[in-house]
């Protein structure tokens, strides 16, 4: 909703307007906008702030389970270790998992705490937050593929 009522404001800047009463209403609407957008950042940074905490509470339990079902599988060669497709996985998660961790601390540390992010911080924001759902996704891809290749315990 955000670039939605950005939109509204830039269209009114933009606008090549002579009528006294346009400009008026061209006032009225950027400034609406305005405090609209303002709610909306608000209520965004209120989710953010609240959610953050669960966000590293879950990578931790990643981080934990993973090591106990790899410690207990004799598939598992060793963290890092490429010799098999479970350990390849494995690795290949915890990599992705350690990545995911950069990118939050980023986002909530860098962008995080400013009163306001420009547009270029803002898109990076978004776009590091897609990333770590992208990345979200391939670790639970990997957990399939290392399910699959697990050996039963001995």
């Amino acid at each position: 909703m955000i670039p939605h009522h950005s939109s509204a404001i830039l269209m009114c800047e933009q606008a090549a307007i002579s009528d006294p009463e346009i400009i008026d209403l061209c006032e009225q609407i950027v400034q609406s906008q305005e405090e609209e957008i303002a709610q909306m950042k608000a209520l965004l940074d209120t989710i953010q702030k609240r959610l953050s905490l669960l966000v590293y509470v879950s990578i931790v339990g990643l981080i934990l389970t993973g090591m106990i079902q790899a410690r207990q599988n004799p598939a598992f060669e060793g963290l890092l270790r490429f010799g098999s497709t479970y350990s390849t996985a494995l690795s290949l998660k915890h990599i992705v998992v350690v990545a995911m961790v950069g990118i939050a601390l980023v986002r909530s540390l860098a962008l995080g705490h400013r009163e306001r992010l420009t547009p270029s911080q803002e898109k990076l924001s978004v776009g590091l937050l897609l990333l770590n759902l992208a990345l979200g996704v391939a670790i639970l891809l990997l957990t399939g593929i290392s399910a699959a290749y697990a050996l039963p315990p001995a």
